[in-house]
């Protein structure tokens, strides 16, 4: 899915009342303040979808199997995205 099936999809459940372009620039809007926020180290709640927060991976020591030689991984950051219950019971069928 992309943004332009994104903006087709609220356009129609609209009925046409808001102009596509309109829609967009929200979406575009939306998403630019998300990442803004993720950048800023700033936790993101979305009641009854989702909380986006941005974490420290630590470096830790693994082991190569077929050599048995020991290597450290490079600290780094990810993107961590907890679905709200609602919405995993809907997707998963469970609590």
């Amino acid at each position: 899915m992309n943004k332009k099936i994104i903006v087709g999809l609220v356009s129609k459940k609209l009925n046409g009342l808001i102009n596509s372009y309109h829609v967009f620039s929200v979406i575009n809007i939306f998403i630019d303040e998300l990442v803004r926020e993720l950048k800023n180290n700033n936790k993101v709640v979305i009641h009854n979808f989702a909380t986006f927060e941005m974490i420290d991976i630590k470096s830790k020591v693994i082991k190569r199997v077929s050599d048995g030689k020991s290597k450290i991984t490079v600290p780094s950051r990810a993107l961590r995205l907890r679905l709200a219950r609602k919405i995993k019971k809907y997707i998963y069928g469970t609590k």
